[in-house]
This record gives structure tokens, sequence and C-alpha cells, in this order.
């Protein structure tokens, strides 16, 4: 009968046992057979001693690599002659762990950054990270500069990740055609712990109905502008004088030049970011609870 040892039991153990890994050949077992000649081979091969003494630092040091070393076939169990297996659900599962290498082919297929729905929430958070920044530039320069402090500083917050992340077919298609001033009204992150939820919102009020008619007009125009036309000005296809100065893809790009192939794949999202959404196909029972959702405040 074979013996299986487990596939992660403890070396130091076996130190001491009749038939030990890396003991010393016992008088009990023929020191001349084939089993010890391979043990000794193997201590050799892996830089050991095959004095069981002087191999403890050695084995905690470099374990991984040591016990990779001896799992070949021809090490055997002393008893039956069978070769001593690793158990098999393990080998499965570090199959499945592990993140993917670069042009790895067994990481098609699988859901990654490449997949579709993940560059498209890419595409969203590109956009309106970048008209965030543009919009709160913007208040600075009307405003020279004097934007307060604290509870009451006159600049939006991050967002809650909601509106992002929701890759719902309806949800992207409605979406398209949503107004800045709708989508930075939303709730901001839960990371803001000393500020109302809707800052952002009130802030949009405030600018949107300040008493300086240039300010009012200005803002009125820039949060009315929907995110398919933000998209465009941002790629570069369609010019609005309200988001004149914002930081465009061509302006940041740069940050993926490490991945050609991630990048290739971004830019197309972004250059065909319409076309794609509403090319797919609803999920029917989704549509009431996605027109909640863009309704919510």
């Amino acid at each position: 009968m074979a013996i299986y040892f487990e596939s992660d039991f403890n070396v130091e153990n076996s130190y001491n046992s009749p038939h030990g890994l890396f003991d010393n050949e016992n008088e009990s077992f023929d020191s001349n057979c084939s089993y010890f000649r391979n043990i000794n081979e193997d201590k050799i091969k892996c830089g050991l001693s095959t004095d069981a003494s002087t191999n403890k630092n050695k084995i905690k040091e470099n374990k991984k690599e040591i016990m990779n070393h001896i799992e070949g076939e021809h090490f055997k169990d002393p008893y039956s002659n069978y070769p001593i297996k690793k158990d098999t659900n393990e080998i499965k599962q570090k199959n499945l762990l592990g993140r993917k290498k670069k042009g790895d082919s067994e990481s098609y297929g699988r859901h990654n950054r490449y997949s579709d729905d993940n560059l498209r929430r890419k595409c969203k958070h590109l956009v309106l990270d970048s008209g965030l920044k543009f919009i709160n530039d913007k208040i600075k320069e009307k405003y020279d500069g004097k934007i307060n402090y604290g509870l009451f500083v006159k600049q939006l917050l991050i967002i809650n990740h909601k509106q992002i992340s929701n890759a719902s077919t309806q949800f992207n298609k409605d979406f398209l055609n949503r107004t800045l001033g709708e989508i930075y009204s939303e709730k901001i992150s839960t990371r803001y712990t000393t500020y109302h939820p809707c800052h952002n919102s009130s802030l949009i009020k405030v600018l949107t109905n300040d008493k300086d008619e240039d300010k009012r007009n200005y803002f009125k125009k820039l949060f009315s502008i929907t995110f398919i036309d933000c998209l465009k000005h941002f790629r570069g296809t369609q010019k609005i004088e309200e988001l004149e100065g914002l930081k465009e893809f061509n302006n940041i790009k740069q940050r993926f030049e490490d991945d050609a192939d991630y990048l290739n794949s971004l830019e197309y999202y972004i250059m065909n970011y319409e076309e794609i959404t509403n090319s797919k196909r609803s999920r029917k029972g989704n549509k009431n609870k996605n027109k909640k959702e863009i309704n919510e405040p």
C-alpha cells in the first residue's frame, strides 16, 4: 500500500523518523538500496550534507526549492516502492490561483481588465475623473481662487462608485445622455466622513444660481453637457467651448504606454464607446430597476 504524504507536511518532524526524508540511513534499511541512494543524490543536488544535523537551517531557508526538487517520480515509498504522490486537489487549486502573466494564452477568455464590462467602466472613470478636475479648476478660476475651506469648500468631491461600477446595459445606454449636473450631483464617496453626502448637489445648485450672470450662465451650460458630448471632447472628435482646457485622452494615455495591448484596447473603446454600448442587448427584468437607479438623487 502506497504512503501519501500531506502536501504541506512538516519537514522538521521527519528528522528523527525511521525513514525520514532527510534523516541518516537507518540501520534497519539497506543503505545501498536505490531509495537511500536517491535521497543522498538529492541531498547533494540541493546543496545538502548527508549528515542530517547540518541540514536543518538549510532546509528552513530553501524548503520550497528543495521540496520541488525531491518530488520526482524516482522518490519512492520504501515499503511499497510506489511513487510518493502530491495531493492532486492542491495542484488543481494552485493552477487556478494567482495572476496570469502577460502573454499567457490561458488568460484569454477569463474575466480580466480586457473584459468588455471592465473596459467600459474604465472609459467612464477616465472621462468623469478628468471632468471633475476640470470643473474644480474652473470654479477656482471663476471665483478668483476664493473657494472657501472646510465644509463649505467650493469644490466638487469624488462621487460614489455606483455609476461607474454599474455595468447593466440599459443603465449605460441611458447614462450616455445624462448631464454632468446629474452625474456629479450623486452622493459623494463614503471616504468623506465630515462632509454632507449631498455636498456636490448643494454646490451645483449654488453655482447655477449665482447672482453673477456670467458665472451663472457658464455653469448652467457646463452642467447641461451630456456624458456622451463630454466623452467626444475627451477623445478629441468634437470640441465644446465650455470644456476648453479639459485634459483629453491624448494627454493622459502615456499612463498606459507600458502595456501596448491594453492601451490599444482602451483606445478602441474610447473611440467607439457609444456604438459598443448601444449595440448591447438589455436583459429583461432590469429595465424598471435601472430607471429607478437613474432617477435616484
